[in-house]
């Protein structure tokens, strides 16, 4: 039963999704934010990450950006995912 509703599920995500990528991008911030990206086509490499954009918009309950570009440190990883690479 185990099988069936936790790792069926996941081999079909995995064959869907992380099968058809190409690269794994990874934003982190110092501060402990981070997101992650599956990209599925090179022409995406150069499009605004909406896991970043979210990351920079966050507030902290005083109004304070949480993340402040130019400010904290910041590292964008893209990792090849595709055994074409």
């Amino acid at each position: 039963m185990a099988r069936a509703s936790v790792f069926e599920p996941f081999l079909a995500w995995v064959n869907s999704k992380l099968a058809s990528a190409t690269w794994l991008r990874i934003f982190r911030m110092r501060g402990g934010g981070s997101c992650a990206t599956l990209i599925r086509d090179d022409a995406d490499l150069d499009r605004e990450d909406p896991g970043i954009r979210l990351l920079l918009g966050l507030k902290k309950l005083v109004g304070q950006s949480v993340c402040v570009p130019g400010v904290d440190d910041a590292e964008v990883l893209l990792i090849p995912v595709s055994l074409d690479r």
